[in-house]
């Protein structure tokens, strides 16, 4: 063994906290106060400014597109040639570097373009990031490891709307000002990934092809686990039925919600979840992804039921609350629950086909979202996705490889 990895044993045997899994959880928290400070005003800003749902579900879908499709190719590329950080600290650069060019115009145009710049650079490093951790984690504590990496980024998710909120109190509608802002803590992430230094396992140690690397998703999947293509097809339908988080935004704002309530809503649900992600992936560890998993689908569909309805502000309050538990299953135990699946030198690429599939599922499913809601209204659009999410329960429970108990590759 070499000592590179003798010191990545040494430090899994002490604690599941490694250096480089702290360092990518602050700068993820860094990055989530920069993004967030500017995410929950987004839609309504939208809406103030003349763009409707349909217009709204597009941008969010054809930017999370734009991010899925370069996770899934520099997940790849960091694999092929076994180098990882130099893409996150590319990805996390030009993600701080974008934002501000809101602040330049109002216009559709700069608001696209941005959107899809900081969307690149999230597609850049995603997988490289979440491949590095999976590599500094153990199967005993995967789940433990992208629990407390997305407690750190959810808590940077609270924080951030804290700020926009204390900001527009005292500035109220100086946005360009918000804007510039976002810089210092994006500045500060990118610093931190300079700390962060690339290590591999037994399985990434190869020769670095002198070649251009062919990028071939399919030939991947010949040689990948059944349990790993059943469970991304699991994911990847629910990504179809999933869609953006705005519309939830402004379903709040039409049930007559203020501006500050729903910001305050949105801290709640990041609050939540910023508690819940460290403790549910562990949990996940001892009992299984999957049981895990299907919990936080019920309450998905539980929440999307109650959005059908008309509700008063202490019930939107609960429901955003709610929602937060599910969101740390998914985003935490997903990814977490995937790489267990999947070989040391294959991480980036198996998670990255995951994250580009969600994406193109995710742009599909929010488009159709606006134009249902503009046809037939919100009522229409959660309670359909609230039953389609229980029935795609059926197939969870059901997977016949992955019923009884989960396969670990070797890593």
């Amino acid at each position: 063994m070499s000592k590179t990895n003798d010191h990545i044993a040494e430090e899994k045997s002490h604690t599941f906290l490694t250096r480089n899994i702290y360092l990518l959880s602050v700068v993820s928290l860094l990055t989530d106060i920069a993004s967030e400070m500017l995410y929950p005003i987004m839609p309504l800003y939208l809406k103030q400014i003349g763009y409707g749902v349909i217009a709204i579900g597009f941008i969010e879908g054809a930017a999370d597109v734009v991010a899925g499709i370069s996770k899934g190719w520099f997940g790849y590329l960091s694999d092929k040639l076994n180098k990882r950080i130099f893409f996150v600290r590319l990805g996390y650069t030009l993600s701080t570097f974008s934002k501000p060019l809101m602040a330049i115009t109002g216009s559709l145009g700069i608001i696209v373009t941005s959107r899809l710049l900081d969307r690149l650079g999230k597609g850049i490093r995603t997988a490289p990031r979440d491949a590095i951790l999976a590599i500094e984690s153990t199967k005993e504590n995967r789940g433990k490891v992208f629990g407390f990496h997305r407690s750190l980024d959810t808590l940077g998710a609270t924080l951030g709307p804290v700020v926009a909120l204390i900001f527009l109190y005292y500035y109220p509608a100086q946005y360009t000002r918000l804007f510039l802002i976002v810089l210092i803590p994006g500045l500060l992430a990118v610093l931190l990934t300079f700390l962060v230094k690339d290590r591999h396992s037994i399985g990434d140690i190869k020769a670095i092809h002198t070649k251009r690397p062919s990028y071939s998703f399919k030939a991947f999947l010949k040689k990948a686990s059944p349990e790993y293509k059943a469970l991304l097809m699991g994911l990847v339908l629910f990504s179809l039925i999933n869609s953006s988080d705005m519309f939830l935004l402004l379903r709040a704002k039409e049930l007559g919600l203020q501006d500050t309530f729903i910001i305050g809503a949105y801290i709640l649900y990041n609050a939540i979840f910023t508690v819940a992600a460290f403790p549910l992936g562990y949990l996940s560890d001892r009992i299984g992804s999957k049981i895990i998993y299907i919990f936080g689908l019920i309450l998905f569909a539980v929440v999307y039921g109650v959005f059908a309805r008309e509700m008063t502000t202490l019930v939107v309050f609960g429901m955003f609350g709610v929602y937060g538990i599910f969101g740390a299953i998914h985003e935490s135990i997903s990814k977490s629950w995937l790489s267990k699946h999947l070989p040391a030198e294959s991480q980036g690429t198996g998670l990255g086909l995951y994250l580009t599939c969600q994406s193109v599922a995710f742009l599909v499913s929010s488009s159709v979202t606006g134009i249902v809601w503009n046809q037939w209204g919100p009522t229409v659009v959660f309670s359909g996705i609230s039953m389609l999410t229980a029935l795609l329960l059926v197939y969870f429970v059901f997977m016949p490889s992955l019923q009884h108990k989960e396969f670990i590759s070797a890593d």
